[in-house]
């Protein structure tokens, strides 16, 4: 086993050698591995560690998950802080023998917008794993390192400072042009109406459905919301503005906010909130359904996606606790799109069996919008390699 000390330098670094071309290595142990349940879909993870600025955590599933091939090991890397600097950090994973080599190694590119972990549904064999347990644990390795090639010490530029101005009209009442009276009707408890204050063109370009209910005309009046608390159209509208929600509000209600962003059309607060909502939900046989018909009525591609990774898991448990008298039409060919997904080698191209994650980051490199079904976002790229196809 290698213990890690501080680097020493020799000599002086070179003007483009700095901090930022090192990778920060930090070793993570499981201990008693051997001994862990290598049921598919049983899942041990590390405690929250914080490298490069942002908080993480290591997920190891002895027995595989999602698409992986039967007696693999998948491992998941997956950012708990909302950071959008992730962006710029590449990922090296490896598993280490008792002399420090290597015995299985994944590389990753940085986190996309709309997915907060990177993953390895085959990581390696198991038993490649056990053979080379030390002392029955294992060693991985989680290095990163930043994209940012720029000298030690760049020259200050200041940021634009547009976010900053756009954050400061953020319920000035004395610019707006619009205002909504919050209440929510299903709350017996709350009596009070919330004024919000608002600008059309923001709204027209970030929020076009609450942008719609302002109606046609010039004069400013209050448009009634009786559907959403106060507090979480709050959250909604800051966001509109350029604002960040808290790690804490997203874990707590991820479900509301995913409601009040899919219904007045703040897609990317949709999605953010749609990967919150998959992180902490429990998924079982008992409120799986429930999930399947929440996800379909919403488009929540990723949560429909997490939903079929648990039936194929769990097929016993599905068996014995779920009805599909009420299941979505589309669960048919969501369950053989995750059947092709398990059996295949991930072809690049193939659309039908590639994760929500990848299928949105193409959309969102094409410049497409990335909500919708699984079907849908298909549909959009194949339509979109049609028109650029040169035949």
């Amino acid at each position: 086993m290698v213990v890690l000390n501080s680097t020493i330098e020799v000599g002086k670094p070179s003007k483009d050698f700095n901090e930022a071309n090192r990778w920060i290595v930090t070793p993570v142990h499981f201990h008693g591995f051997e001994e862990l349940p290598t049921a598919r879909g049983h899942d041990v993870g590390s405690p929250v560690f914080e490298c490069v600025g942002c908080k993480w955590r290591l997920v190891v599933w002895p027995g595989g998950y999602g698409s992986s091939v039967r007696g693999w090991v998948a491992i998941w890397l997956d950012l708990i802080s909302n950071d959008s600097d992730a962006a710029n950090i590449i990922f090296r994973i490896s598993a280490k023998d008792s002399k420090g080599d290597d015995v299985a190694v994944s590389s990753f590119e940085s986190i996309t917008p709309y997915c907060h972990w990177v993953y390895d549904d085959n990581f390696a064999k198991l038993s490649t794993i056990i053979d080379n347990l030390v002392n029955g644990t294992l060693i991985l390795e989680v290095r990163t390192r930043s994209l940012d090639s720029s000298s030690s010490a760049p020259p200050f530029i200041a940021e634009n400072p547009h976010g900053n101005k756009m954050l400061q009209l953020f319920m000035d009442d004395d610019s707006a042009d619009a205002v909504f009276e919050v209440h929510d009707e299903n709350d017996a408890s709350s009596k009070i109406k919330k004024l919000f204050y608002a600008h059309r063109l923001i709204l027209k370009q970030c929020a076009p459905l609450l942008d719609e209910l302002c109606g046609s005309g010039s004069n400013t009046h209050s448009v009634p919301i009786s559907d959403v608390t106060p507090g979480i159209f709050d959250k909604m509208l800051y966001y509109v503005y350029g604002g960040k929600i808290e790690d804490e509000t997203f874990e707590s209600s991820a479900k509301e906010i995913l409601d009040a962003a899919d219904k007045y059309g703040v897609v990317n607060l949709k999605l953010e909130a749609e990967v919150w909502l998959v992180k902490t939900t429990k998924i079982n046989g008992r409120n799986m359904m429930e999930l399947l018909l929440y996800a379909d009525a919403k488009h929540c591609a990723l949560l429909n996606e997490a939903v079929m990774d648990f039936i194929m898991e769990n097929r016993s448990e599905v068996l014995e606790y779920a009805s599909f008298h009420d299941a979505p039409r589309s669960l048919g060919s969501d369950i053989l799109a995750a059947t092709l997904r398990k059996d295949s080698d991930g072809e690049d191209g193939d659309f039908t069996v590639m994760r929500i994650c990848e299928l949105r980051k193409k959309l969102h490199e094409k410049g497409l919008d990335v909500d919708g079904s699984r079907g849908m976002l298909i549909a959009r790229l194949k339509d979109n390699a049609d028109k650029t196809s040169p035949f």
